[in-house]
């Protein structure tokens, strides 16, 4: 019950984020590509587009997780055995969660480029938004992928489907 009040909560709040660029009138139809989305040359919109999906959840899980690296750091090295176990348990998890976060911002790179080049140059380039899409599919798909590697009970189950699935032939006699 309390993971489906969070999901709507998410909703709700990824509405209410997303809500000014259609006041603003910012979504246009591209004739180019054949949509309707954000014009790189609409600043107002396209900036809020990229820090409202993609600037302001990674500052803020970059504070989080600063955060905790700083509680690890500051915790004393005369600790119980119990707790040291805990902490190299948390800082393992912390890793993980780097390098998602690092993959994260490597894909997010081209795009952030393509929209500076279209901000200074005051046109969009030609194949811009099919520049743009596989990475935002490959940031998916990675984000998905590394869920399933990093957490080890998902990565059980999914072998123990894949596993279950595989036709075996019966041998001969």
């Amino acid at each position: 019950m309390f993971f489906s009040i969070c999901f709507i909560g998410r909703l709700l709040i990824s509405c209410i984020i997303l809500s000014p660029i259609l006041f603003w009138h910012s979504i246009t139809y591209l004739t180019k590509d054949y949509y309707c989305y954000v014009k790189f040359t609409q600043t107002a919109g396209i900036l809020w587009l990229a820090f409202g999906i993609y600037g302001i959840p990674l500052l803020l899980l970059s504070l989080l997780y600063l955060r905790i690296t700083i509680f690890l750091r500051r915790q004393p090295n005369n600790q119980l055995l119990i707790v040291k176990k805990r902490q190299q348990r948390d800082l393992v998890v912390f890793r993980r969660i780097l390098i998602t976060v690092g993959f994260l911002v490597i894909l997010g790179i081209p795009p952030i480029v393509l929209l500076i080049m279209s901000q200074i140059t005051g046109e969009e380039p030609a194949l811009a938004f099919r520049l743009i899409w596989p990475f935002i599919s490959l940031t998916m798909i990675g984000s998905s992928v590394s869920l399933i590697i990093f957490t080890s009970q998902l990565k059980s189950i999914i072998l123990k489907i894949i596993h279950h699935n595989r036709v075996m032939p019966e041998p001969r006699p």
